[in-house]
C-alpha cells in the first residue's frame, strides 16, 4: 500500500465535506442505498484528513473536525435525505450516524494514542468527540419533525 500523498488540513476537510454533500445528495435520490452507504464513505473521506492531522500534530483540531461532519451527515440525513420521518425512519437515520461516529473514533483512537503526548491530553481528546456527539444527538431530537 502506498502511503497518502502530503496535503495540508484545509483542502482535506474541504474534500471531505464535499464528499460528504455528494452521499447526501446521492441518498436524497437513491433513498435506501444512499443512506447506507453513507458511514462507508464518510470514514474513507476522513483517511486523508487523519493523514493530514498526524503530520500537523492537530489531534484536537481532527476530533472536532470530524464531529462536525458526523452531525453535518445526520443533519443532511434527516433533513435531505429523509424527507418527513416516521420513528422508524429516525431511528435508522440514527443507526447510521452511530455508525459513522463509531467509524470516525477508531480513527482518532488510532491517531491519538501513539502521540507523545500526557495521558490526560489523550482523554481528553477521545472524551471530546463522543461527549461532543451526545450533545448534539440530544439537542437535534425534533429535527427533521
Amino acid at each position: 500500500m502506498r502511503p497518502l500523498p502530503s496535503c495540508s488540513f484545509g483542502p482535506t476537510l474541504v474534500f471531505a465535506a464535499v464528499l460528504l454533500i455528494l452521499t447526501l445528495l446521492a441518498a436524497h435520490f437513491f433513498a435506501p442505498l444512499g443512506w447506507l452507504i453513507s458511514p462507508v464513505v464518510l470514514y474513507q473521506s476522513v483517511k486523508p484528513l487523519n493523514a493530514a492531522a498526524a503530520r500537523r500534530g492537530w489531534r484536537g483540531g481532527f476530533a472536532l473536525a470530524t464531529l462536525g461532519l458526523v452531525c453535518l451527515q445526520h443533519m443532511g440525513l434527516v433533513l435531505v435525505a429523509g424527507g418527513t420521518l416516521d420513528t422508524a425512519g429516525r431511528g435508522w437515520m440514527l443507526l447510521m450516524t452511530l455508525a459513522s461516529g463509531l467509524g470516525v473514533f477508531t480513527q482518532l483512537i488510532d491517531l491519538v494514542t501513539p502521540a507523545p503526548r500526557p495521558w490526560p491530553g489523550k482523554a481528553a481528546i477521545l472524551l471530546l468527540f463522543p461527549l461532543g456527539l451526545a450533545l448534539y444527538l440530544s439537542c437535534s431530537q425534533r429535527l427533521g419533525f
